[in-house]
């Protein structure tokens, strides 16, 4: 009986040991900063040129990637990206993937020298109907060159259809033959390409970022892994694979570039005590319908009866008061058409009136 005792005493011992190791792990990786993975869309270049929506100057270029290498980042390959997101293969926590949209002989003749020289990796999403077709369209020799240095290819259909094309033929087609046009545009650009690079084409970057859940089950069966739309925001481990996120880097406005250099800056920074912390975070993008937090629980003497928000060109909002959490928050019910949000935070901390302004951004597919 007393050896029975001390065996049972000893496999206690060892499931106790066990649970607080587990729990140890739990505790670290709990506060371990989880993986932001910023998909950087870009399009067409220019050396001396007009900078435009699509088109960034050379120069810019050049500026950015110095930035996001002075950031830290990890540049993925989409060998990489897909490793993590379908495998759960560990990655930087910073991570970065930069792709190319259409097809434009300026990611060889400008971006590519750049990339090339700081070894950065990149993904191509061309659209088959494009390629090699003389002008300003990328030829087959210069899409062979980048592929065997540091460069992955990826799917954007055939025709390159945007999104009022496709809603047209959507209105004016019966279902059996609206399939069939989804469905060329996906598998016809994958065999071109496929045939072309020799290499396996299991991703797709919507044209437009438009989608319909229909084409999910298309795209799967042409044997597509990942889709890439053009919704501004990071992707996480959660985000879903058929329609990931993508920030278009626009050649006339730097919103979207400095909105990530800023996340990646915050990234691991300890809180700071008497500090407002704002959901979204200022210079950041959040959904059409945003639900604002406002967490004022390391300030002290905070009056939580005065906390006030005002929207500017909506006007003041109710919030939603946690008291003992000095949790303040606001959903909107309609959608928020403006990309560009000001907002004004004002309170009473003791006896003194603050306040502070507050800017985020509008996440849309234009």
């Amino acid at each position: 009986m007393r050896l029975k005792y001390i065996l049972t005493l000893l496999l206690s011992l060892i499931c106790l040991n066990n649970a607080l190791l587990a729990q140890a792990i739990n505790t670290k990786n709990s506060t371990q900063e989880p993986t932001k993975v910023a998909i950087l869309c870009y399009h067409d270049f220019t050396q001396n040129g007009t900078a435009t929506e699509t088109t960034i100057l050379n120069k810019k270029f050049s500026e950015q990637i110095e930035a996001l290498k002075k950031a830290g980042v990890h540049f993925l390959t989409l060998k990489e990206f897909k490793a993590w997101k379908l495998k759960g293969q560990k990655i930087p926590s910073k991570s970065v993937l930069i792709t190319m949209d259409d097809g434009w002989s300026s990611v060889y003749e400008q971006a590519y020298p750049v990339l090339l020289k700081n070894k950065i990796p990149f993904t191509l999403f061309i659209y088959s109907n494009y390629l090699n077709r003389g002008g300003r369209s990328l030829s087959k020799n210069r899409l062979l060159t980048m592929l065997a240095h540091g460069a992955s290819l990826g799917s954007h259909s055939h025709t390159h259809p945007l999104p009022p094309f496709i809603k047209e033929q959507q209105s004016k087609l019966d279902d059996t033959a609206f399939y069939a046009f989804i469905k060329k545009e996906f598998q016809l650009s994958k065999d071109k390409l496929e045939s072309i690079s020799g290499k396996t084409i299991d991703t797709y970057a919507y044209p437009g970022g438009y989608f319909q859940t229909e084409m999910f089950d298309i795209a799967s069966d042409a044997g597509y892994e990942l889709m890439f739309s053009i919704d501004p925001d990071f992707v996480t481990t959660h985000s879903a694979n058929k329609t990931l996120p993508r920030f278009i880097i626009h050649g006339n406005n730097d919103n979207h570039f400095n909105a990530i250099i800023k996340t990646y800056k915050n990234m691991g920074i300890k809180r700071i005590d008497n500090q407002v912390l704002l959901s979204p975070e200022p210079e950041s993008f959040t959904k059409l319908t945003p639900e604002l937090k406002l967490d004022f629980s390391t300030i002290k003497n905070i009056d939580m009866r005065s906390i006030k928000l005002e929207i500017l060109g909506l006007g003041p909002v109710k919030l939603t008061l946690n008291h003992s959490g000095k949790i303040a928050t606001w959903q909107s019910t309609r959608r928020l058409y403006q990309k560009t949000v000001q907002a004004k935070v004002s309170w009473i901390q003791g006896k003194e009136s603050k306040s502070l302004l507050w800017t985020f951004y509008i996440s849309d597919k234009a």
